[in-house]
């Protein structure tokens, strides 16, 4: 299982991510410097040129897995408008709203068939 985020994409912001990353001892999975991610450029690069969704880091047995969306289909100020407050271990977090949830996941092309299920049920959920 993995924890996917939407990162407001400031670079104060990113740079944040990338102390508390490296403070978990989380390495990217691509081999890049996790410090990489805080250009601009490269994160414009892996899209267009690599066709990257996500930028991961990960714990060195794998356990904990964090997709970090270099773009996403619904603005982040439209994101944090509707998202709910949840408490995670003592720490508050925004949880997306379903109704963008299933929006990003429509935006996957060609979606997977883990996509596909997660649709039928949050569709469900609405």
């Amino acid at each position: 299982m993995d924890l996917d985020v939407l990162l407001s994409m400031e670079t104060e912001n990113i740079l944040r991510f990338i102390e508390v990353a490296g403070a978990l001892s989380l390495r990217p999975r691509a081999p890049v410097p996790l410090e990489s991610f805080a250009d601009p450029e490269l994160r414009r690069s892996w899209i267009e040129d690599k066709g990257a969704l996500v930028f991961t880091v990960q714990s060195d047995d794998g356990l904990i897995q964090i997709d970090s969306f270099l773009s996403y289909p619904v603005p982040w100020a439209d994101l944090r408008a509707e998202a709910r407050k949840a408490d995670l271990g003592g720490f508050e977090v925004l949880v997306s709203s379903v109704r963008h949830l299933i929006k990003a996941k429509e935006a996957v092309v060609p979606p997977r068939p883990r996509d596909i299920a997660d649709l039928a049920e949050l569709r469900n959920l609405l």
